[in-house]
């Protein structure tokens, strides 16, 4: 009882995450995920494991594509299917080469085990995943008590819950998995939660970056650089306030470098030894799995994806702009863009950055700030390293901008209000 009552902040942080997700605001017509069309390539797969359990193309995610998926796939035909317990015709199918496909391995199992109604287990496994997501979500929130107060916490929960629309929508999409998104930088936090000060044991950061990652990378490649940066950010900071000398600063940060690196090469080799067991050899494997990368980080135009041709020939800055202006939702004649959010974020980093540069009484605030500029440079990090992904794809592309800068929007402005009132006051004081 004792333990509850101490983290009682964290029980309610959890609780209005969950209920985002599933009860109000964006979490109430986005339950389902609003990207169906990625979302509908697990379900189709999960079709696919039904008809040919034994198809050896099967260890990769299988794709519905039929004359008509202009029409349907996206529209929940495929889940209309899936949900009736019907069939699509297995030539109707192609193997989606976007990613290893470890998530389609467990959605599949899951699906033969689990003694559901096929509408039932598909509700199931977005609340599993909608659940995961806020544990996620709330093991930072306990890490980052250390830097911001408990009040500001739950108002950031709070201010999630109400005008955070890309968050809560990959919390429980099949595909994107928003939990496997934090999961790296979740583990981190609750390492350092466990070592209390200064990390000491080298070889469990390097585990607990490989493995997380491992799982994050053989579900898919998107947000690779987000989600290493991200996961640095945790030791960065603490380290940063705890500072030793370079000695020891390379001592804990080498070790979860090394092991998210290791972890994406070991993704990528475990996905060409697939692809060369079902092409019969290496080379072929190698351009199988290049022709993707071309298109979404190189700007290789291909005629199978909308826009691709635009996406290759457009700037760096004409895709951030794409990116900062398109509205994230709109509240009667007011459009909310992803700039105003980024603005306020800065706004208040530039407060604190001021104050206690310019003020004795103002209260350090070094943490926070490499906190907000490290997370702000994860989100940038794949808008230029896979830019003509990002054009084509706007809403995935801002909704790394929650994960998790703009989730500690209040904060920041809580900590600047708290200077802003020390900075006053001091100056009354010496009037």
């Amino acid at each position: 009882m004792n333990i509850v009552r101490k983290n009682t902040w964290l029980i309610l942080v959890y609780v209005i995450f969950f209920c985002a997700v599933f009860l109000f605001g964006p979490g109430k017509t986005m339950a389902a995920g609003t990207d169906i069309t990625s979302e509908e390539i697990m379900i189709g797969d999960m079709l696919y494991d039904r008809i040919n359990p034994d198809d050896p193309e099967r260890i990769l995610l299988q794709k519905y594509v039929s004359p008509l998926t202009e029409h349907s796939l996206g529209r929940k035909y495929v889940t209309k299917v899936y949900v009736e317990g019907g069939t699509l015709p297995t030539e109707e199918f192609e193997t989606y080469d976007s990613q290893p496909g470890l998530a389609g391995i467990v959605y599949g199992v899951m699906d033969r085990v689990l003694p559901f109604a096929p509408g039932t287990r598909l509700a199931f496994l977005h609340v599993l995943n909608g659940a995961l997501y806020c544990l996620m979500l709330t093991i930072l929130f306990a890490w980052a008590s250390r830097w911001f107060s408990k009040t500001s916490l739950v108002l950031c929960a709070v201010f999630a819950a109400l005008a955070m629309p890309h968050t809560f929508s990959f919390a429980t999409n099949l595909y994107w998995l928003g939990w496997v998104q934090m999961l790296p930088m979740a583990v981190i936090c609750l390492l350092l939660q466990k070592w209390k000060t200064y990390p000491k044991k080298c070889w469990g950061l390097f585990l607990g970056a490989f493995i997380p990652c491992a799982v994050r990378f053989l579900c898919q490649y998107e947000y690779v650089s987000d989600v290493c940066i991200c996961l640095m950010v945790p030791i960065l900071v603490q380290v940063c306030n705890e500072w030793k000398g370079w000695r020891q600063f390379w001592k804990v940060t080498l070790p979860p470098a090394f092991g998210a690196v290791a972890a994406f090469g070991f993704s990528v080799i475990y996905k060409l030894c697939l692809l060369a067991y079902l092409d019969g050899g290496f080379a072929a494997a190698w351009k199988r799995f290049m022709e993707p990368v071309a298109v979404r980080l190189l700007g290789k135009a291909s005629s199978a994806y909308e826009y691709s041709q635009e996406a290759s020939q457009a700037g760096l800055g004409e895709t951030f702009y794409r990116i900062f202006k398109t509205p994230l939702y709109q509240i009667g004649g007011i459009r909310v863009q992803l700039w105003h959010f980024v603005a306020l974020a800065f706004m208040a980093v530039l407060v604190l950055a001021l104050l206690s540069l310019g003020h004795k009484s103002a209260e350090k605030r070094g943490p926070q700030i490499c906190f907000a500029f490290l997370t702000f440079l994860a989100a940038v990090s794949w808008l230029i390293l896979a830019k003509p992904h990002s054009y084509v794809h706007v809403g995935w592309a801002q909704s790394t901008f929650f994960m998790p800068f703009l989730l500690f929007l209040p904060a920041y402005w809580w900590l600047a209000a708290k200077d802003i009132w020390r900075f006053w006051r001091g100056r009354r004081k010496n009037a």
